[in-house]
């Protein structure tokens, strides 16, 4: 009886590992502003549009060639922020670096983002 419980424990641990890792989704991309890497940050969010598209926000570095790679717990529609390290307080941006979103499935992602120009 003993052996009958921990086997049905191993399988439903299993299964349970299972059910959380095909959910996880694999972001990674570059990020530029008028043909330029952007270095910084970018924190994505998940849009809280479902059971499969809640949870915390996660933040990556834009490396010196603007890319980045970040593991995230779920799926769907996410905000993405642009923090960019060479942007100067009281001096405009070049490129908007307003929130936009992106969808994101299970699995490799590939974001390519280039931000958009900043009108005068």
């Amino acid at each position: 009886m003993h052996l009958k419980v921990c086997a049905l424990a191993a399988i439903f641990g299993m299964i349970s590992l299972a059910g959380c890792s095909g959910s996880a989704a694999k972001v990674t991309g570059r990020v530029t502003c008028q043909g330029k890497p952007v270095s910084g940050e970018i924190l994505i969010s998940p849009k809280g549009e479902g059971a499969g598209n809640i949870g915390p926000a996660k933040n990556a570095v834009l490396d010196a060639d603007g890319r980045f790679s970040v593991i995230l717990a779920n799926t769907g529609s996410h905000r993405m922020t642009i923090s960019a390290s060479d942007a100067v307080p009281g001096k405009v941006y070049p490129c908007k670096l307003s929130s936009l979103e992106r969808n994101v499935v299970a699995g490799g992602n590939e974001i390519e983002i280039e931000l958009s120009k900043r009108e005068p």
